[in-house]
C-alpha cells in the first residue's frame, strides 16, 4: 500500500471511531443501537417500529450526510429503511467534512450526532404514543407503501380500513414485480379486515418476522401492537 493510500485509510478509520464515539455519547443516551460493524447505522427500537439513523457516507469524500426516517416493522424487511424521512441539516449543511484535523473530526462528529438526536426527539415528540401514532398514520393517507402504512394503522385503530386497502393499491403497475406483490398484499389484507384477531395476529407475526431478519431483540412477553382501542 502507498504512503498516500494509507493516510487515506486512516482518515476514514479516525472519521469511523469519531462517529461510533460520537453516536454512542449522543445516542446512547436514548437508548438507540447500533451493530459494531455499522456505526454509522442507529435505531431506536419501538416494538412495532424503529427511528432509523444513518451517518450516510460519500462516494467522493471523508464525511457524513444525515438521514434519520421511520421503519414499521408490519412491512417485512431485511434491511432499515427511511420511511416519512429526510436528510437532515447539520449547522445549516447537508455534508459534513471529516478529513480534517483529529480535534476537527471530533467536533464534526459530535454535531452530526446532535443533529441526529434532535430529529429523533422530534419524531418521538409528534408520535408521543402509539395511539397517536396511528392516527398520525392513518392521516397520511396515499397509495403504495404509505398508503399501506395508512390502511394498516387505519384498522389496527379501530376503524374498518377494507376501502382504505383497495385505495392504496390504485394505480399500482402490475408489470412490475414489486408492485403486484404490493397490490396483492393490499387485495389480502383487505379480505383480512372483516377479522380484527387474525388480522392483528397477521400483522404481529410479520413484525416478529422482520425483528428477526433485522437481528433485533425478540421481545418475549411483550406486545408488540398496540392493545385494541
Amino acid at each position: 500500500m502507498s504512503a498516500r493510500d494509507a493516510g487515506r485509510q486512516a482518515v476514514r478509520r479516525l472519521a469511523a471511531r469519531a462517529l461510533r464515539d460520537a453516536g454512542r455519547r449522543v445516542l446512547g443516551e436514548l437508548g438507540m443501537c447500533h451493530r459494531r460493524s455499522s456505526p454509522r447505522l442507529w435505531w431506536l427500537d419501538r416494538g412495532w417500529w424503529l427511528v432509523n439513523v444513518e451517518f450516510q457516507p460519500s462516494s467522493w469524500q471523508v464525511g457524513s450526510y444525515l438521514n434519520v426516517g421511520l421503519q414499521h416493522l408490519w412491512d417485512v424487511r431485511d434491511h432499515h429503511v427511511f420511511e416519512y424521512g429526510d436528510r437532515v441539516p447539520i449547522n445549516g449543511e447537508p455534508f459534513v467534512d471529516l478529513a480534517v484535523d483529529e480535534p476537527d473530526v471530533r467536533a464534526a462528529a459530535d454535531a452530526i450526532a446532535h443533529a441526529a438526536r434532535q430529529a429523533v426527539q422530534a419524531w418521538l415528540a409528534r408520535l408521543a404514543d402509539d395511539h397517536v401514532h396511528l392516527r398520525w398514520l392513518q392521516a397520511q393517507g396515499g397509495t403504495g407503501w404509505n398508503g399501506l402504512n395508512s390502511a394498516i394503522a387505519t384498522q389496527l385503530a379501530g376503524d374498518q380500513a377494507a376501502d382504505s386497502f383497495l385505495a392504496a393499491a390504485t394505480g399500482l403497475d402490475h408489470s412490475i414485480g414489486w408492485q403486484r406483490d404490493l397490490a396483492d398484499d393490499c387485495r389480502h389484507l383487505a379480505a383480512l379486515s372483516n377479522d380484527p384477531t387474525q388480522f392483528r395476529d397477521v400483522i404481529t407475526s410479520r413484525i416478529s418476522t422482520t425483528r428477526a431478519h433485522l437481528k433485533l431483540d425478540p421481545t418475549p412477553n411483550q406486545e408488540l401492537l398496540p392493545p385494541r382501542p
